[in-house]
């Protein structure tokens, strides 16, 4: 996928979109870096790489931490336990399954269950088979919890985790460009908006006053540039989603 630009394009695009197409004095190269390297770190947090990586279990240790891969955020989601460690009760199961699927004979009649009364069961069916399972907590960014704790070692817990998806401002990609852009243009202009470029008024030595009102100016871009990267936000997913 073909990158927006180098550094030095970068920088040249930013200082045109301000009006300040060859102001290196107002613009500092350090500036613009500095903007871009926001932009690019909140790129990356909002859309991260996913991966997939494990660790073993050790008998009877619940906690394990400093288990995420070099660079990486955080840990999203763990996966525990394996089938084959803990076993909830398949007597329960197998009678409300029963009564479910065939219903029950009584006086000669077969009596069924209404829809809502099967889902009401399935659903505590569900919450039972979770609590006797275990599960595994995450504390961020990448301590788990395992629950029940382990009863061997060697078992393998698989857990998915977000990293940066560009390691420099050269590498990002069209895709995220809007965005990258947008950020790095809202900090661009709160900067100036604080410093030099926030002039209200010039008056000459004959008593000539002019009113800019750069400061209001760029404060308001600012914001007009927070709200296109909002925009650009991906959507919210429900809490079942998942890596």
């Amino acid at each position: 996928m073909a990158s927006i630009g180098t550094l030095q394009q970068q920088r040249a695009f930013l200082r045109r979109a301000v009006g300040h197409g060859a102001d290196t004095a107002l613009i500092s190269d350090d500036l613009l870096d500095d903007c871009l390297t926001d932009a690019l770190r909140e790129v990356n947090l909002t859309w991260p790489d996913v991966g997939v990586a494990s660790f073993d279990t050790v008998k009877d240790q619940q906690v394990y931490d400093n288990i995420l891969p070099a660079g990486a955020y955080r840990i999203r989601r763990a996966f525990w336990p394996q089938s084959e460690e803990v076993k909830w009760p398949d007597v329960f199961v197998s009678t409300v399954d029963s009564y479910l699927l065939t219903g029950y004979w009584t006086g000669g009649v077969n009596y069924t269950f209404e829809a809502a009364a099967v889902l009401g069961l399935q659903r505590q069916q569900e919450y039972i088979r979770r609590m006797f399972e275990g599960y595994a907590k995450i504390y961020e960014p990448g301590k788990v919890y395992l629950m029940p704790t382990p009863s061997s070692t060697g078992k393998k817990v698989y857990f998915t985790f977000s990293s940066p998806r560009y390691a420099a401002v050269g590498d990002v990609d069209d895709v995220h460009g809007p965005a990258y852009y947008a950020w790095a243009k809202k900090c661009l202009h709160e900067a100036l908006s604080a410093g030099r470029g926030a002039v209200e008024s010039v008056s000459s030595p004959a008593g000539v006053s002019i009113r800019t009102g750069a400061r209001s100016s760029h404060l308001a871009l600012a914001e007009r540039e927070h709200k296109r990267w909002m925009n650009l936000l991906p959507a919210l997913t429900t809490a079942r989603s998942w890596p």
